[in-house]
């Protein structure tokens, strides 16, 4: 049987995912074409990280995050977001 080793409810402030985003699909993932660890790569070669990672007091956490949006539409596509936590007040570059 399986048990729940720890489990807690945590309040988070407002926050902010802060990075690149693709569009994608659940049709491509079940057939195989998995792009989502070559996004990783691809973020990771282009060093977002760095800017996001220079704006110390908005910092949440200095985990580096991938994050699914808009899974929950029925249509069978979602948005992968790899980024950062990033506290209120933030100001995201043009």
């Amino acid at each position: 049987m399986n048990e729940i080793l720890k489990f807690e409810v945590i309040n988070l402030p407002k926050l902010y995912i802060v990075g690149k985003q693709i569009c994608y699909s659940n049709e491509a993932l079940d057939n195989g074409d998995n792009r989502l660890p070559a996004f990783w790569e691809k973020c990771i070669e282009e060093n977002i990280f760095a800017y996001l990672e220079s704006q110390k007091d908005y910092i949440y956490s200095n985990s580096h995050t991938g994050v699914f949006i808009d899974w929950y539409l029925g249509d069978g596509n979602f948005t992968y977001i790899v980024g950062m936590l990033m506290k209120d007040g933030f100001t995201v570059p043009s």
